[in-house]
């Protein structure tokens, strides 16, 4: 089978679109957790919030409403809550983007080794 640039596109938009939807499942969780940031409109925002993700050429852009507000719950005088930071960076930052550039990069590689091998026969 071989790996096409539209199937790894799908592939990365599929990514992508999994984890940002595991961010605000996650702020979710810590949301209900806490009652004292628990609060009707940050909780509406996370629960009614879609992946919007749309590309061009080799960009990836995925733009979602959330409360500015959110980041400063990680402020240790807000509660330390780690809602925004430990949370994104943990799930984007270390595993989305190791995903897409070892996942990538290993197709890129198997295509090349396929190439190789067509081209020896």
């Amino acid at each position: 089978m071989s790996i096409t640039k539209s199937s790894t596109r799908e592939e990365i938009s599929r990514m992508i679109t999994k984890d940002v939807s595991r961010v605000f499942s996650e702020q979710l969780k810590i949301v209900k957790n806490n009652s004292l940031i628990d609060t009707g409109r940050l909780k509406s925002v996370l629960e009614n919030n879609r992946v919007v993700l749309s590309s061009s050429g080799g960009d990836f852009e995925s733009v979602n409403k959330v409360p500015v507000y959110i980041r400063f719950l990680d402020m240790k005088k807000f509660g330390n809550n780690r809602i925004y930071n430990a949370v994104v960076y943990g799930i984007i930052g270390s595993g989305l983007f190791r995903k897409i550039k070892y996942g990538v990069l290993r197709d890129q590689v198997r295509i090349m080794a396929m190439d190789l091998v067509k081209g020896l026969k």
